[in-house]
């Protein structure tokens, strides 16, 4: 009920047409999704479970920052993970997962 509350709030600010709060309701929405992909990146992601530094796991621009900034060191700051956190094991694949496998454990995460 809320939700629609709010909906109908945010349809009536665009219909009324005054600039400042059409922005208003743009950075707020914006805020909002945000905000849920944080907490989704945190809690729901399959990813969610492994240990790890919790702002790369909310934003890319951590990986940006040392691929950009410090050249191309994100490969080592990967090495370092795995040195720290050690590499993990679970079934039904029975071996490490690496960088490169990521993108592939996303699609095929065990429940």
């Amino acid at each position: 009920m809320a939700a629609s509350r709010v909906l109908g709030e945010i349809v009536r600010v665009f219909k009324d047409g005054d600039i400042t709060s059409i922005l208003t309701a743009t950075f707020g929405l914006g805020f909002l999704y945000t905000i849920g992909q944080i907490v989704y990146s945190l809690y729901f992601s399959p990813l969610a479970k492994f240990p790890g530094p919790k702002i790369a796991a909310i934003t890319r621009w951590y990986e940006a920052y040392y691929e950009i900034i410090l050249k191309g060191q994100y490969e080592f700051k990967i090495k370092e993970w795995h040195d720290k956190y050690g590499a993990y094991y679970f079934p039904p694949w029975n071996r490490p997962i690496h960088m490169y496998q990521l993108i592939d454990f996303h699609r095929k995460a065990p429940s």
